[in-house]
């Protein structure tokens, strides 16, 4: 089981998963978590660590639609810069050079149940309760 599949049965279960600065993973559930599950978590906590940091990161960047280019970018390291037109945008940014992969936000992306859409010009992403257009 990947880490992506391995935090939604997580959620399926009741399990809450959170990070800690120590760079530890916290497991909360209301019962006994199964050895095999234990096991899983153990086995892929740093890819499990990378897409709970992505959530995080993602979520409050999310309160309004967001361009996809400029949050991809972001996450990578780049640089925002204020375009021709006025409006800041993001550029640059490497994946894996600020030691954040793009498979990490992917991840988060579809945790958090994110839309995607097309509108002016350029693809963008929401919350779910941002869908309602």
């Amino acid at each position: 089981m990947d880490a992506d599949a391995l935090i939604a049965r997580c959620d399926d279960l009741g399990v809450t998963l959170s990070p800690l600065p120590s760079g530890m993973l916290r497991v909360r559930c209301n019962g006994e978590i199964s050895e095999s599950l234990r096991s899983a978590l153990r086995d892929n906590k740093a890819e499990v660590l990378a897409i709970l940091a992505a959530m995080e990161w993602l979520k409050p960047r999310l309160a309004e639609p967001q361009r996809i280019a400029d949050l991809i970018s972001e996450w990578c390291g780049g640089t925002c810069v204020l375009g021709r037109d006025g409006v800041e945008r993001w550029e640059g940014g490497r994946d894996g050079t600020n030691s954040h992969d793009i498979d990490a936000l992917l991840a988060a992306r579809w945790q958090l149940n994110v839309y995607a859409y097309w509108a002016d010009d350029c693809s963008w992403w929401a919350m779910p309760e941002e869908w309602e257009q």
